[in-house]
């Protein structure tokens, strides 16, 4: 004998319900989350970069100070503009340290249209392999990455700052090894200075064989990269560093501003 309850769910038919209510609710949530967290972030990322080709901001960044700098490189020129306020704050010229201009001299070797979309690729990589590396396996933490405001700006500006952040993670990863976390931290520092404050981080949590390892690093990749091609422009990029922070402290940021302004006006 078939029990009551079975037999009313079966209904007139003697069959199972296709969608029970239980079902669409399952199925709604599913669709909501795919568009949510998967479609909309995407779509938002392509919009935003789209705008900023429309700007004409689209690798503004990379342009200035990686590829045009590889360039000069390539030429035996200095990568650096002369240490002038009205020198730098024309256009994006370069004042990264060396080890960040060198990385830039096999994209330089390409043409921009080509070299613009390698860097773009290599920028969107680094995001996804920061992700990777902290453990994060849920695609939604991926999508909603990749949409979110820093990295669509710095993806689409072609700004190294990207770079850094796979080594911050493999620093997070490794911090309780010197030698592996003190080299992560040592070459993004060489890339770009503004992780040195992760060097206290490390004092401060008595880490101090990592932080030896990574002021190591940072010094010695810097003077080799001087000591190869960039030896004759070493003391141009000095120079380019105290008058950045002059024009700096005396115009709260402004140049930038006024860089990018007349990038969106060209």
């Amino acid at each position: 004998m078939i029990p009551r309850g079975i037999v009313e769910s079966l209904g007139s038919s003697g069959r199972p319900p296709l969608f029970g209510s239980r079902t669409l609710l399952l199925a709604t949530r599913k669709v909501f989350v795919v568009f949510a967290l998967g479609v909309l972030p995407i779509v938002f990322a392509v919009v935003m970069v789209h705008l900023e080709a429309e700007l004409g901001l689209l690798g503004f960044d990379f342009k200035g100070t990686i590829w045009q700098p590889g360039r000069e490189i390539l030429s035996g020129h200095s990568p650096y503009p002369p240490p002038l306020p009205a020198e730098m704050n024309t256009g994006n010229p370069s004042v990264y340290p060396p080890v960040a201009l060198l990385l830039g001299v096999p994209f330089a070797l390409l043409p921009f249209g080509v070299a613009i979309w390698a860097w773009t690729a290599a920028l969107v990589g680094a995001v996804l392999l920061t992700l990777r590396m902290l453990g994060i396996r849920d695609w939604r933490c991926y999508t909603i990455a990749l949409a979110s405001c820093p990295v669509v700006l710095g993806v689409a500006l072609g700004n190294i700052a990207v770079l850094l952040a796979p080594l911050a993670a493999y620093l997070w990863r490794h911090r309780d090894r010197a030698a592996r976390g003190g080299l992560a931290l040592g070459l993004a520092i060489a890339l770009k200075l503004v992780l040195w404050p992760l060097l206290l981080w490390l004092i401060a949590s008595r880490r101090r064989g990592a932080a030896f390892v990574a002021a190591a690093t940072a010094s010695l990749s810097t003077l080799a990269a001087w000591a190869l091609p960039l030896l004759p422009f070493g003391w141009s990029f000095l120079k380019i560093s105290s008058a950045c922070r002059s024009d700096f402290s005396a115009s709260t940021g402004r140049p930038r501003a006024r860089s990018l302004s007349s990038a969106r006006s060209r």
